[in-house]
C-alpha cells in the first residue's frame, strides 16, 4: 500500500486571480502522456503526435480526419474542480479549412460521469491558416468534482487540425449561473508579465532536482553532460538526484562505476531507479513505456534485476523510483503500483502525474511516500528545453507548496540549456530554497504529517 503525501500544506484559500492548474504534458512533448485516446477502436486512428505539428518545442498534436462517419477523440486526465468556480482554457491551433472540430471542457460528478454531455462548453476551430490563439471560459456546474479537456473533430467533417500549448486556469467564483456558460473566441496573443522577484513564502520550499536518463555511451563511458552538472552542484554546494537506466551498468567502464560510487558517497546526489532499459514498444499501434501494459511478473523482474545490478556494481540499492516515459499511454499502470508495494527496497515514488484512482485507493498506507509534481514549475518547458522565465512564473503561483520536483534531461541540453539551468538555480537560491534528495524530502514530509496527526 502507498501513502500519497503530496500537498501536505494547508488548503489554499480561493483567490479572485486565476491559478494555473497542473496539466500533465500540455504541449505533447512526451507523446500522449497525460492524455487518453478514445478512438483506438477505429480502423485508422486520427490523432497522433508529430514534430512538424509543433508551434513551440519538439512536438505538437495532429488530428487527421478522413472519416466521414466518425470523429477523433482525445481527452486530458481530469483535474479537480469545484462548483461555481471559473475555468479558463487557452491553446493554439491551426487548420486546413475551418470548422472541422472543436475543443470542449468536460465537467464530471463524483462518480466520474460527464455532467450535461449534450451541452458542453466549447470553442470551434474557426479559422484556417497559421496558428491562432483560442480561449474558452466556463463556470463549473453544481456537483462538479473534476474537469478535463476534450479535443474532437466532428463526425461529418474531414481535414487536418494541429494543436499545441494548452493551459488551464482556475479562477474565483464569478457570480455566473451554475450551468457551464461558455465565452468563446479566438483570443488575442497573450503577452507575459515581467518575471516575478522574490516570492513571499512563510517557509522556504524544498527542491528536488530530478535529472533523468543517466546511462553510458556506446563505449561504456559517461556522457560528459553529467560531469558538467556535477561540477555545477559542487560549485554551489547543492543536492540533486540522478535517475539511472540500469542495464547500462553491466557494460559501464570501471571509471563510470567509480564516478557513481564517489558521487553517491559525497552525499550531493541520490541515484534512483529509472528503469531497466527505458524501452518503448508498440502494441496494437500504441506506443507503450517500459512499465505500462506489462504483466506483474515482468514488471517485478525489471525492478529486481535492476536492484541486483546496483548491488553488484555500485554496492547500494535504489530506494526511489521514477518511471521512464516515452510512450503515448502513460508511464505506469496499476500493476506498477502493486510492484512498488511488493519490492522491499522501494520507499519513495517520484510520481509523474496527478494522483489517479489506483493511487487514491492505496493512499492511506505508509509503505511508500509519493512525491508528486506541479507541471508549471519545472526545469524544462517544453521538454528538453530549460526555461528559467517559465519556472519563475510557475513558482510564483504556488507560494504555500512545501516542495517541488523539477525534472530535466541534461544529455539533451546544449550550452544555452546549461545557461538556463544555472539561471534557474540562481533564482531558487535567491528564494532561499532548500535543495534536497528525494529521500530527504520524503522524510520531511513524513515528519510534518506525523506532527499534524
Amino acid at each position: 500500500m502507498i501513502r500519497f503525501l503530496s500537498r501536505f500544506v494547508v488548503g489554499l484559500a480561493l483567490l479572485p486571480c486565476a491559478m494555473a492548474m497542473p496539466m500533465q504534458n500540455p504541449g505533447f512533448e512526451n507523446g500522449l502522456d497525460g492524455w487518453i485516446l478514445l478512438e483506438r477502436d477505429l480502423p485508422d486512428p486520427m490523432t497522433s503526435v508529430a514534430a512538424d505539428a509543433a508551434r513551440e518545442g519538439s512536438a505538437g498534436l495532429r488530428v487527421e480526419d478522413a472519416d466521414k462517419q466518425n470523429g477523433s477523440s482525445l481527452v486530458s486526465q481530469p483535474l479537480p474542480a469545484s462548483p461555481g468556480l471559473t475555468y479558463k482554457l487557452a491553446f493554439y491551433a491551426r487548420a486546413k479549412g475551418a470548422n472541422k472540430g472543436a475543443v470542449y471542457l468536460r465537467f464530471y460528478d463524483s462518480s466520474r460521469k460527464i455532467i450535461d454531455p449534450q451541452n458542453l462548453p466549447s470553442v470551434a476551430i474557426s479559422k484556417a491558416g497559421d496558428w491562432e490563439n483560442y480561449a474558452l471560459e466556463a463556470v463549473a456546474p453544481a456537483g462538479a468534482t473534476a474537469v478535463a479537456i476534450w479535443i474532437h473533430s466532428w463526425s461529418g467533417a474531414t481535414g487536418t487540425i494541429e494543436f499545441d500549448d494548452f493551459s488551464l486556469e482556475e479562477a474565483g467564483a464569478s457570480g455566473a449561473s451554475a450551468a457551464p456558460a461558455a465565452a468563446v473566441s479566438p483570443a488575442p496573443e497573450r503577452k507575459s508579465a515581467e518575471p516575478p522577484g522574490a516570492v513571499a513564502r512563510e517557509k522556504p520550499a524544498m527542491i528536488i532536482l530530478k535529472l533523468d536518463d543517466l546511462k553510458v555511451s556506446g563505449g561504456g563511458r559517461l556522457q560528459p553532460e553529467w560531469q558538467r552538472v556535477l561540477d555545477i552542484l559542487k560549485a554551489r554546494n547543492i543536492k540533486a538526484s540522478f535517475g539511472i537506466i540500469c542495464d547500462s551498468l553491466a557494460k559501464a567502464d570501471p571509471s563510470v562505476i567509480q564516478w557513481i560510487k564517489e558521487t553517491h558517497d559525497s552525499g550531493l546526489v541520490e541515484f534512483w531507479f529509472h528503469g531497466l532499459n527505458h524501452d518503448v514498444r508498440t502494441e496494437n499501434g500504441v506506443q507503450m513505456a517500459e512499465f505500462k501494459g506489462r504483466p506483474y511478473e515482468e514488471q517485478k523482474r525489471r525492478f529486481e534485476e535492476s536492484e541486483a545490478l546496483a548491488r553488484e556494481k555500485l554496492g547500494f540499492a535504489f530506494s526511489t523510483f521514477g518511471p521512464p516515459g516515452g510512450g503515448s499511454a502513460g508511464s505506469f499502470d496499476e500493476v506498477t503500483v502493486r510492484v512498488m508495494n511488493d519490492v522491499p527496497e522501494m520507499k519513495v515514488w517520484l510520481y509523474p502525474q496527478p494522483l489517479d484512482d489506483a493511487g487514491r485507493q492505496l493512499a492511506e498506507d505508509g509503505k511508500v511516500v509519493i512525491l508528486d509534481r506541479e507541471w508549471p514549475v519545472n526545469i524544462e518547458q517544453p521538454l528538453f528545453v530549460p526555461n528559467a522565465e517559465r519556472l519563475e512564473r510557475g513558482y510564483a503561483k504556488y507560494p504555500r507548496r512545501a516542495y517541488f520536483v523539477l525534472q530535466g534531461h541534461p544529455t539533451h541540453w546544449k550550452d544555452e540549456g546549461f545557461v538556463q539551468f544555472e539561471k534557474i538555480l540562481d533564482f531558487l537560491q535567491q528564494q532561499n530554497a532548500v535543495f534536497v534528495t528525494p529521500q530527504e524530502c520524503a522524510a520531511a514530509v513524513e515528519q510534518k504529517t506525523a506532527q499534524a496527526n
